[in-house]
């Protein structure tokens, strides 16, 4: 049995789906102290929707550091990555197994919310990484267009 073949099975299915759901909360919640501090949700709801103000994305980046900030991206884009790859190889696997064999057990309801929750959170930590990417590239713009050399 090979690792790809090991993803299907139920119980590791299960397992992984579980870890990246407990990984996207954590990730979550440490993107949530971002936004609540500078209040991006109203700020962004108000104004031009994703893309944040060259001022704000400024003091974000003082705040926080720019390499804070990349690495809090990366690290998202890397979790979005990863929950993509074990969406298609773990639990789309896993159903079409569980439907073709017609075996609706425990593990399949299981598999299901797991991942139906794991989907729905990871929709909502997509919106914030775009949104820290977007901070990181508008606040290094306003950065050097405002910088003593450029003027």
């Amino acid at each position: 049995m090979n690792w790809k073949q090991a993803l299907r099975d139920k119980s590791i299915a299960l397992i992984c789906g579980t870890i990246s759901f407990l990984l996207n909360i954590w990730y979550y919640s440490n993107l949530m102290e971002i936004i609540n501090r500078f209040d991006l949700e109203e700020k962004l709801n108000h104004k031009s929707g994703l893309i944040p103000n060259g001022e704000d994305a400024f003091e974000i980046l003082k705040y926080y550091g720019y390499d804070q900030l990349v690495t809090k991206a990366l690290i998202g884009s890397v979790l979005m990555i990863l929950f993509g790859y074990l969406l298609w190889n773990c639990f789309c696997k896993n159903i079409y197994d569980s439907i073709h064999y017609s075996e609706y057990d425990a593990y399949f309801c299981l598999n299901l919310a797991v991942y139906l929750f794991n989907i729905g959170l990871t929709a909502i930590i997509t919106k914030w990484v775009i949104v820290l990417w977007l901070i990181i590239m508008v606040g290094s713009f306003y950065t050097a267009a405002n910088s003593k050399s450029a003027s």
